[in-house]
């Protein structure tokens, strides 16, 4: 029953906002969050979600909105290449870092950051929670199938 019910959509009305970034492997940060963030006065838990192996955040709108509907903001960038966890790193910051004339300023809850990745994504999410220094910002983590980063760990590349 209980994966029946996470199998769906969430209570959550969903929107969405694009950034472009200086940075050419992240291009745009796609942020899908709670459309009633704009008019409500608290914090949400935040995913930053890493790229399988020549995929961008546009190829996960669908799965991103669907997550945001359960009352998360999910920011991804366009990074095909995303295994060294660098731009999740990047992108985190960056996010965390926004203005005040963005409608997430002030919304996520830096309490409960997450990251999630599949893949290369995997190997991405890990790295960008063990070789950054804003890696300890993440209070959970989820993986699918990160075999490259058990290969380069296990090779002695990631500490």
């Amino acid at each position: 029953m209980l994966e029946k019910k996470y199998s769906g959509r969430g209570s959550f009305e969903t929107a969405c906002t694009e950034f472009k970034s200086d940075n050419s492997k992240i291009d745009t940060i796609r942020v899908f969050y709670p459309a009633e963030l704009a008019d409500s006065n608290r914090s949400y838990p935040m995913i930053v979600s890493v790229n399988a192996s020549g995929t961008r955040a546009r190829n996960y709108m669908a799965v991103l909105d669907r997550i945001a509907s359960w009352g998360f903001i999910v920011v991804g960038n366009d990074d095909p290449q995303s295994s060294t966890g660098e731009t999740a790193s990047q992108t985190l910051d960056l996010i965390l870092n926004i203005g005040a004339d963005s409608e997430l300023y002030g919304k996520i809850d830096k309490n409960n950051i997450g990251i999630m990745g599949y893949s290369q994504g995997g190997a991405g999410a890990m790295c960008a929670v063990t070789n950054f220094d804003n890696g300890k910002l993440y209070k959970t983590i989820f993986t699918g199938s990160a075999a490259e980063f058990l290969e380069e760990y296990s090779n002695g590349n990631i500490h």
